[in-house]
């Protein structure tokens, strides 16, 4: 099973919460989906994630989800990746309370996030990323560029959550990828573009898409004027819930995002799963995790005069 923390850890991430999930967390591709169990801020128009199936039966132990983990194998999984449900670094109390509880899990950690950090958190980020035997990485979430006041009005700007997601790999070498999720029918392809080059000019590690989701009843599209009843809601597989959602993809679109990302020296993937793997099985980020900066998902070896990939 994963190590587990000390009885001082988990009487850190807080003595009041309750000691048991009411679901069990599942290993698929090789990673566990992990909640951070506080509702995201920032209210994007397009967000299911308030979906109350989905959000009501949240943990509010660390302990608990330890717990949980230590009953995979712990050869069915190398990542945990943090904050499906909402976002990590707008949750900054609940992160410090979980990260130090994961880290001695001793498995790769991706955090989920449209936030930012601030110095004072990449500090602390820096700390973990050099705890957990296999680092931390990042997933920048972004959907547009131009578009970004009407569609995440709460949100900080792309640039923003990019230019601190380079601080942090500055600092820490703490690698990122673009997360251009999820791909909105309304935003043009020429704003997806301006995200990636930001992103590759940023330092990103990789990129990855993946599709929109909607609800049942359509109230989180209810603002694009668009009906995606003709597509029926489907169960979801990476969820710990039951939950159903109507999953809208663009095969098309997404091949062609690909070859741009290609042209521009930028990988990306279909889904986070195998870009993360990809991190994760470099022998860079196994042997240095404090000191390797993976430059793509070809990553493979250390330099030696650098300690860079």
């Amino acid at each position: 099973m994963v190590s587990t923390p000390s009885t001082a850890a988990r009487a850190a991430s807080g003595p009041r919460a309750p000691s048991a999930l009411p679901y069990e967390l599942v290993a698929r591709e090789r990673r566990v989906l992990v909640p951070i169990g506080r509702r995201c801020p920032f209210g994007c128009r397009y967000c299911y994630a308030g979906d109350p199936e989905l959000t009501a039966a949240q943990p509010l132990s660390a302990g608990a989800i330890v717990a949980a983990l230590e009953k995979l194998s712990p050869d069915s999984f190398d990542i945990i990746q943090l904050g499906y449900d909402g976002d990590p670094l707008a949750s900054r109390r609940r992160l410090r309370e979980m990260l130090p509880v994961l880290a001695d899990t001793g498995k790769h950690i991706n955090i989920s996030t449209k936030g930012t950090a601030p110095p004072e958190l990449r500090r602390f980020l820096a700390d973990m990323h050099t705890r957990t035997r296999m680092g931390l990485s990042l997933n920048v979430s972004a959907t547009c560029w131009d578009s970004a006041p009407d569609i995440e009005p709460r949100t900080p700007a792309p640039a923003r959550r990019l230019d601190s997601a380079a601080a942090l790999r500055a600092q820490a070498s703490i690698p990122f990828f673009l997360s251009l999720r999820p791909l909105l029918p309304s935003v043009p392809d020429t704003e997806l573009h301006e995200l990636l080059r930001y992103a590759r000019d940023s330092g990103a590690t990789a990129a990855v898409t993946g599709p929109l989701y909607v609800l049942p009843d359509g109230s989180n599209m209810a603002w694009s004027r668009q009906s995606y009843a003709n597509v029926p809601p489907a169960s979801v597989t990476w969820s710990p819930v039951p939950v159903r959602y109507r999953r809208i993809g663009d095969d098309q679109r997404v091949a062609g995002l690909t070859s741009y990302a290609e042209q521009i020296g930028l990988p990306l993937y279909p889904k986070n799963a195998p870009a993360l793997q990809r991190l994760v099985d470099s022998a860079c980020l196994k042997q240095q995790p404090s000191h390797c900066r993976p430059a793509s998902a070809d990553c493979a070896e250390p330099l030696a005069d650098t300690g860079s990939c």
